[in-house]
């Protein structure tokens, strides 16, 4: 088997290796308010601190697990919040001998002053050292292939280590805060594998420390991650095939209502990410009665409606994004969305009278809609100049082959001249839609947006209805309606954005719409037809925000 079968099997293998059955709750965490702390100082023989120490805490009674991490600051000095309990803590650096101190938090936190660490020669001699941290105006640099448990290691533990970051509870918080907002990157972009919908935390578990060669903590924020207080972006080791892959299988029922199955898979190598779902949803059949009453002096009314109702559902999905260099990407996605609906209603109304004898008035009404959208996008994205200028270039094609809508009423239905009528509707729409944006940051307040697109779309839709009486079935020609609309139009946008103030952000805009004289409405009702062609059209609109 050569190495490129081998990439392909063992990515189809590992959805089933990594799915999880499970229904993801995604609830806010706190840290809860009865921790203690251990705290204390790394420094070496010569009284220097030992800046971005590795802390492991380890539980005693789980050995070899790792409860928590942090990472020392540039003064070598450390702070863990830690529960009650016995504790072991494994103090380790490049270059130094590991040192392991017990500990028990019982009802004060712990002070463990100053802890030497003493250099091994044995790394000094064998290893080139590379610094575990690096720090220069626009960015901390956490260096995973200089620590020394990187082979054991998950992203989770690794992040954990990384100044002003650490795990609690199995959830990154960054200066202990967990009202601060963190984003995690993959070389600098937003990638399929963070931000496919799982849990952040159970995704950073799950990938090995391996497949990456660094982390970075962004102290110059780009432009557009601005909301958040903390941005890390991990760079991924170039010699792995494929350096992540999570799949989860999600399942949701009531018996008495729904049932939901859905299948979502993501992954990504050093220059493509890949991110699928396929999902089925069913609502049971719904049966609801009404009964009402009216008594009179000289007659009464009865009234009783029973409605049925149900629904079934199927989607699927796949996006993939590929680097083609270092500024720029390209992206595609496909989808497709089925959904049937069935309702029935049943009326009857009896009336009666001292005058005269009774009677009733029955009518049945059912519609069957039958919807399917194909969706597809293609997208480039060009870092002209990055965190100033940017080129965006986009194409969505959207159709909807064939959607039906049967709409039947049934008058009569209990006696010999039931007779009923038949509304069906054919409806197929398409469109392509071209989009260019073009994005410049003038200065740190001033932004320059412009944007032009062109959609081509297509409406077309067709009715018959059918009058029944006595098992015959006759179409109405006067009933006959078909409808089609083709749209041909440009736009674009000018904007201009200033951001006045920390809360308050001025945009002018222009935006020319012209609508192209080439397209023409094609309207038939019964055995009449008539053409209304479109006139040249152009508007401008200027906006204030």
């Amino acid at each position: 088997m050569n190495k490129k079968k081998a990439f392909y099997f063992c990515f189809i293998l590992l959805p089933i290796c990594f799915s999880e059955l499970s229904v993801w709750k995604l609830n806010a965490q706190t840290v809860k308010q009865d921790l203690l702390s251990a705290s204390g100082v790394i420094k070496d023989t010569e009284n220097l601190p030992i800046s971005f120490a590795s802390v492991i805490v380890l539980t005693t009674s789980q050995p070899g697990k790792v409860f928590r991490t942090a990472a020392c600051d540039t003064y070598g000095k450390f702070e863990i919040p830690l529960p009650k309990g016995k504790y072991k803590l494994k103090i380790t650096c490049v270059g130094y001998k590991e040192q392991i101190r017990n500990i028990e938090l019982d009802s004060e936190p712990i002070k463990l002053g100053q802890i030497t660490l003493k250099i091994d020669q044995i790394q000094l001699d064998e290893v080139t050292i590379r610094p575990l941290v690096e720090k220069n105006a626009r960015e901390v640099i956490y260096n995973i292939t200089a620590d020394s448990t990187r082979a054991t290691s998950s992203m989770l533990d690794i992040l954990g280590r990384v100044p002003f970051l650490s795990v609690i509870d199995d959830r990154i918080v960054a200066e202990n805060d967990p009202l601060k907002s963190v984003i995690v990157l993959r070389n600098g972009r937003k990638d399929a594998l963070f931000s496919g919908g799982s849990s952040l935390n159970e995704v950073l578990r799950k990938l090995p420390a391996m497949g990456f060669t660094n982390v970075k903590i962004l102290l110059d924020k780009p432009e557009k991650y601005k909301e958040y207080d903390y941005v890390i972006t991990v760079t991924p080791d170039k010699t792995q095939r494929l350096f992540g892959a999570v799949g989860e299988s999600l399942a949701s029922f009531r018996l008495d209502r729904n049932l939901n199955l859905s299948q979502r898979v993501t992954a990504s190598s050093d220059k493509t990410r890949i991110a699928s779902s396929i999902g089925y949803s069913w609502d049971k059949p719904l049966h609801t009665e009404n009964i009402s009453s009216t008594q009179g002096t000289n007659y009464s009314l009865l009234d009783n409606e029973r409605v049925e109702n149900k629904t079934d559902a199927y989607s699927g999905n796949i996006n993939i994004s590929r680097d083609l260099s270092a500024r720029d990407f390209l992206s595609g996605s496909f989808s497709v969305r089925k959904r049937d609906n069935y309702t029935d209603r049943y009326a009857k109304t009896e009336f009666q009278s001292n005058e005269q004898p009774g009677s009733s008035i029955n009518n049945r009404t059912s519609s069957s809609v039958k919807n399917c959208i194909w969706e597809g996008a293609l997208a480039y994205h060009l870092d002209i100049k990055p965190d100033k200028k940017e080129l965006n270039a986009s194409y969505v094609f959207k159709t909807s082959p064939t959607n039906t809508r049967q709409d039947q009423l049934r008058e009569n239905t209990d006696t010999e001249n039931a007779a009923s009528t038949l509304k069906d509707t054919r409806e197929h729409e398409y469109s392509h839609y071209f989009s260019l944006i073009y994005t410049d940051k003038l200065t740190p307040k001033l932004t320059l947006t412009g944007k032009g697109s062109w959609l081509m779309a297509s409406n077309d839709r067709e009715t018959h209805k059918y009058d029944t009486s006595f098992e015959e079935e006759i179409e109405d020609l006067n009933a006959y309606d078909y409808f089609k609309r083709p749209i041909n139009r440009l736009d674009a946008l000018l904007a201009v954005s200033w951001l006045a103030t920390r809360n308050m952000n001025l945009t002018a805009e222009i935006n020319p719409d012209y609508m192209l004289n080439t397209s023409k409405v094609q309207m038939i009702s019964g055995t009449d037809e008539a053409l209304y062609y479109k006139q040249q059209k152009s508007v401008v609109r200027f906006n204030l925000l």
